[in-house]
């Protein structure tokens, strides 16, 4: 098992953590960003990532397709600016007048968000269930994305030209590690 962790502090509280459980199954617990391909194990055979804040989430999907992990449970957080499909989710939400107030905008780039990150999984090979895991009024940021890699070429297909059309919405294409990471 490996765990990444881009946090020193945290990293080093694992590894005690780890010696605390006196297992049996070896746990490394490498001090790393979660983009970094190099900081991954070569063909996980599943990977989870709780609270993936912003970019962190989409870099954990990139990677888990590049390297074919069977199996992806993610639960992402808080969704910024550094998330491409936010960042044109923005532009889309005012070319078709989506209110500007907080509440209102923020639950549309979301739902862009999240439609994004499922496409462009399915769009990969992998059926994707996104569920509520815990109740709102615990936190927000309550989905998971369970995915597990089946690449059914029709699926797939059919994924692949849903995440097109999310790509061509309103407010131009979606660039950067978004479109890159899904082939």
């Amino acid at each position: 098992m490996v765990t990444l962790e881009q946090d020193p502090r945290r990293v080093a509280l694992s590894r005690r953590a780890v010696e605390l459980l006196q297992s049996t199954i070896p746990i490394e617990c490498r001090a790393a960003d979660v983009a970094a391909a190099e900081a991954w194990p070569e063909q996980p055979s599943i990977v989870a990532a709780l609270h993936a804040c912003g970019a962190a989430a989409d870099a954990i999907i990139g990677q888990t397709i590049m390297s074919k992990a069977r199996v992806l449970l993610l639960v992402p957080c808080c969704t910024s600016n550094a998330v491409t499909a936010a960042a044109q989710a923005q532009d889309v939400a005012k070319r078709l007048g989506i209110p500007s107030q907080a509440p209102v905008r923020r639950r549309f780039i979301q739902a862009f968000v999240d439609a994004e990150r499922t496409w462009r999984l399915e769009a990969a090979g992998y059926e994707t269930e996104v569920v509520e895991f815990v109740a709102a009024t615990v936190t927000p940021h309550n989905l998971l994305w369970r995915s597990r890699l089946v690449a059914e070429p029709k699926r797939m297909a059919a994924a692949r030209r849903a995440h097109e059309a999310l790509a061509r919405a309103p407010g131009g294409q979606m660039q950067g590690a978004a479109t890159q990471a899904m082939w």
